[in-house]
């Protein structure tokens, strides 16, 4: 499968065979429910999923990954596509490290209009979206987030730790640090070389977190902001503003 003529995606036993072909382009038919059962995330350390996925704009549901490695519909993705994709009510649990609802771990990678909902659970580096991405080329423009995350340390509500640039997206919900760590925030939980642009978090955040993003290293940031109200922090007053400034949906330009 190529990106002009991927392979299509239409029922729950086709994801299975992605792992066979770890460089392919994917496209999925229609809508899909997992049926809760438990699943084996795409890619691994040694072999990441390298190739394009995209969602059709359809809805996966039923996603549910129980594991002491990388976790999320794909454990580690390099070089890889995600996009037009939304999963729904996702339950993500990992006793490791690098846990997210779409990618555990990404290398490299673009993700673009991608909406979750869910819980996730880990240790270090965790995110809604994605727990850890590395590479100053990565993007993620346009995605969201709702539901609850928690880790020890590098917890954000969309991602856990993060390079390159986060453009246009948001997460709500609970962003918890199970030691009360460190390194969590609403959205992002600690940032490196990158730029975050037009994103905002709504979001419960744990004591010592703070309400957008935690930690920046040599990082732009510019019209991003998080919900005071939401995040019950005052630990970051530049960023934080009223609920009311959030509620309509032209607060992305």
């Amino acid at each position: 499968g190529i990106e002009e003529a991927p392979y299509l995606i239409a029922a729950p036993g086709a994801f299975q065979y992605i792992s066979y072909e770890l460089s392919s382009a994917y496209l999925m038919e229609n809508d899909i429910d997992l049926g809760d059962e438990i699943c084996i995330p795409i890619g691994t350390f040694t072999e990441p999923f390298k190739g394009i996925f995209d969602g059709g704009g359809h809805t996966l549901s039923g996603l549910k990954v129980l594991t002491n490695s990388y976790a999320g519909l794909f454990g580690k993705a390099s070089g890889a596509v995600f996009k037009n994709l939304r999963i729904d009510e996702a339950e993500i649990e990992s006793t490791s490290s690098n846990a997210g609802i779409l990618v555990g771990y990404l290398e490299n990678g673009n993700i673009e209009k991608c909406s979750m909902s869910g819980n996730v659970t880990g240790t270090a580096y965790v995110g809604g979206l994605v727990g850890q991405i590395s590479g100053n080329s990565s993007k993620v423009i346009k995605c969201r987030m709702q539901g609850s995350v928690k880790g020890t340390e590098y917890v954000g509500g969309l991602i856990g730790g993060a390079k390159g640039n986060i453009e246009d997206c948001y997460a709500m919900g609970s962003v918890f640090s199970t030691k009360n760590h460190m390194y969590t925030g609403g959205l992002i939980g600690c940032i490196q070389l990158g730029n975050i642009k037009n994103s905002y978090a709504a979001a419960q955040v744990s004591k010592n977190g703070k309400g957008l993003v935690y930690k920046y290293y040599s990082v732009q940031e510019n019209n991003s902001y998080y919900d005071v109200q939401t995040a019950d922090i005052t630990n970051d007053p530049d960023k934080g503003k009223l609920t009311s400034a959030f509620t309509c949906k032209g607060f992305f330009k």
